[in-house]
């Protein structure tokens, strides 16, 4: 059966491409992912501080070198 939207010629256009709006979800995008990035470079650091200190807590403990007259 054919439909009356081919009958009378009233088919939907095509979605028109708009630059400004599809730059601005671009733009939108690459924030996000730097948002991201940014969370998981930080993340990073914290679990690597966390884990220099927990190796670095032994030798503290018993390594008196250079802690004369605490």
């Amino acid at each position: 059966m054919i439909s009356d939207d081919i009958l009378t010629g009233q088919l939907a256009a095509p979605p028109r491409h708009d630059p400004v709006t599809s730059a601005r979800a671009a733009a939108e995008r690459l924030a996000e992912r730097r948002r991201a990035s940014a969370a998981l470079l930080e993340r990073a650091r914290t679990l690597i501080d966390s884990s220099h200190a927990r190796c670095m807590a032994p030798l503290r403990q018993h390594c008196t070198h250079g802690t004369a007259g605490r």
